[in-house]
């Protein structure tokens, strides 16, 4: 039998993860939790798809007055529609690391809850969404993933602009 639980401390945020190997720590910071740590500094930027198919137009991780959030926005048939800010957790290799290299969020809407989970491989970043939909719509849950590149020039920054605040996905 195996599964996967999460337990999380108020003070130390430690997440334990059962696998067919046995059990797993890793700890979680809670952006800001710490004073003087920077958890998830790392991540902390503007992002662009590296496909063009991407239903993603750009993701912002941005710091916060609750820590650090991240923000998306999404190709939709009426435009961009950005989704509501997502505060993130942090998560290093072991109870004592202050390198966190993964990162997890909650977006809840009216017909869905996505988990998100942020992390990196070969320089980009892989944002993953595990779709539940909660309208008993009959739709599948399902799983997409779509990897990001850091944007670094000033001809690569996001050009701004008002923004319609809809949830407007699927």
């Amino acid at each position: 039998m195996f599964g996967v639980s999460a337990v999380c401390f108020a003070s130390i945020g430690c997440a334990l993860i059962l696998s067919c190997s046995g059990a797993v720590r890793l700890p979680s910071i809670v952006a800001g939790d710490r004073a003087g740590d920077a958890p998830g500094a790392r991540f902390v930027g503007t992002w662009r798809p590296t496909s063009r198919r991407s239903e993603y137009h750009h993701l912002t991780i941005r710091r916060s007055g609750k820590g650090i959030e991240l923000c998306v926005w999404a190709r939709t048939t009426l435009g961009e529609a950005e989704w509501d800010p997502i505060p993130l957790t942090f998560y290093g290799r072991d109870i004592e690391s202050r390198s966190y290299i993964r990162a997890t969020g909650v977006s809840r809407a009216d017909f869905c809850i996505d988990t998100i989970a942020l992390s990196f491989r070969h320089g980009l970043l892989v944002l993953e969404i595990y779709t539940d939909f909660t309208d008993h719509s009959g739709r599948s849950n399902y799983y997409s993933s779509d990897t990001f590149r850091r944007v670094h020039r000033a001809s690569d920054q996001v050009k701004g602009g008002a923004r319609d605040r809809v949830r407007g996905r699927r």
